[in-house]
C-alpha cells in the first residue's frame, strides 16, 4: 500500500524524499524516530523467534549503517 501511495501521490512521495534525506543527513529528531522503530521491530521480532524456539538475540543482528 505504501508504495502504490508513493506512485499515485507526488506530494506523499516528496515528504518521503525529503524525509529520508534528513534521516541520512544525521537530522537528530529523524535519527530517534528511526532508532525507536528499530526498537519496536526487534522486541517484536524478538517474541516471535522465543515461540518459534529460534535462538537469534538482538546480539545476531547487523543492521542499517545508521
Amino acid at each position: 500500500d505504501a508504495k502504490k501511495h508513493y506512485d499515485e501521490d507526488e506530494e506523499f512521495a516528496e515528504r518521503a524524499r525529503n524525509y529520508v534525506v534528513k534521516l541520512q543527513s544525521g537530522d537528530e529528531y529523524f535519527r530517534e524516530m528511526w532508532r525507536k522503530l528499530v526498537d519496536i521491530t526487534m522486541t517484536q521480532n524478538q517474541i516471535t523467534y522465543d515461540r518459534l524456539n529460534v535462538t537469534l538475540t538482538r546480539d545476531d543482528v547487523m543492521g542499517e549503517s545508521l
